[in-house]
């Protein structure tokens, strides 16, 4: 398995797994996302297998931080351990900085809290750690893991007013 910095010829695809994998309410913008990685805000990363894209990560950079921000296995290639390959290899990639994601609360009248259960239980046996940190993103509660290095509620912030940008930033709040 590789990870390595989407180019053009990757975009279709990548596209086509981030749209398949995500719900819209959920997404950005996938030409804003390319911007973003041109100006070295973002990286957009395509996971191979052998010569085939598998799936994605989107990373956002700003410091000593790095979001992952979107992280996704085509379904098709799912149930083959592709994902905690990948996982490791993209913490690999950042373990010089402190690396983190949101995930889904956990909520039993959620209609999808199996899949939330099951993400979180991936991402902690997958080495993530919990934070307490919990914030609203785009209205969907959501909980902050990260690689066991520290990282503050305004030091998440941070990360949306500097690298997202003030619009998407306002989309993000603190939660008890």
């Amino acid at each position: 398995m590789d990870l390595k910095k989407a180019e053009k010829k990757d975009e279709k695809r990548l596209k086509k797994i981030y749209l398949e994998a995500f719900p819209k309410k959920e997404r950005k913008p996938f030409w804003l996302m390319r911007l973003k990685a041109k100006k070295g805000v973002m990286e957009l990363l395509a996971i191979q297998e052998g010569r085939q894209t598998v799936g994605l990560a989107f990373t956002v950079l700003c410091e000593d931080m790095v979001l992952l921000d979107y992280f996704a296995i085509d379904r098709a290639c799912r149930g083959q351990h592709l994902g905690s390959k990948a996982l490791w290899l993209i913490q690999r990639r950042y373990q010089k900085q402190r690396f983190f994601l949101e995930i889904e609360q956990i909520d039993e009248d959620a209609p999808n809290n199996a899949e939330r259960i099951r993400r979180k239980h991936f991402y902690l046996t997958n080495g993530m750690q919990e934070t307490g940190i919990k914030a609203s993103v785009f209205q969907v509660p959501m909980e902050i893991l990260t690689d066991g290095k520290p990282l503050t509620y305004e030091e998440y912030d941070r990360v949306y007013q500097e690298a997202i940008g003030p619009v998407f930033a306002r989309q993000v709040r603190r939660l008890p």
